[in-house]
């Protein structure tokens, strides 16, 4: 049965039309799917009790420094425009903030590599509930604040538009 089920996937995901009307029909269903199994898989074993333990509360922050650690990669974002000397906008400082801050926002995959080393023994319980607190601080608190500085970025970058518009100032 299951070398049928592949063969057939394998002849429909060489005809495009099909590979389509199946992306298309079973989008809603797959995205549950890796809803319930994610939720199954990591989120099951969330250990909600232990997040009152001071021990895993101070090292949860202290590994969320770790995490904060990769805002510094800013400084290697390429300039790719030139500023003039006190623009109200710097397209370039707001690609630095933005790329530093978006590096903190990735996490996710640190739940299935810190639930693989629960279940081979290699860290305690309590490390475990360090390291999902750490990284559901940073899932949470990041992308609050990247929106918030994308906005920031939006509004000085309209503001600076309408300043420097040229139909503007001719009238």
């Amino acid at each position: 049965y299951l070398t049928g089920a592949f063969l057939a996937g394998a002849t429909f995901s060489q005809i495009e039309s099909a590979h389509h009307a199946f992306i298309e029909k079973t989008h809603q269903l797959m995205t549950w799917l890796l809803r319930v199994f994610f939720a199954a898989s990591i989120g099951f074993q969330v250990p909600v009790k232990l997040f009152s333990d001071p021990y895993v509360i101070g090292w949860g922050f202290i590994l969320y420094c770790c995490v904060l650690a990769k805002f510094p990669l800013m400084l290697y974002v390429p300039q790719f425009e030139d500023v003039k000397e006190g623009a109200s906008y710097n397209p370039y400082l707001r690609d630095r903030l933005i790329t530093g801050l978006a590096m903190t926002c990735r996490g996710e995959f640190s739940f299935i590599i810190a639930a693989f080393a629960l279940g081979k023994d290699l860290i305690s319980k309590e490390i475990y509930a360090a390291i999902v607190w750490a990284v559901l601080l940073s899932c949470i608190t990041s992308p609050f604040i990247l929106l918030s500085l994308i906005k920031y970025f939006n509004k000085q970058q309209l503001e600076h538009l309408k300043a420097t518009n040229p139909t503007k100032q001719n009238t």
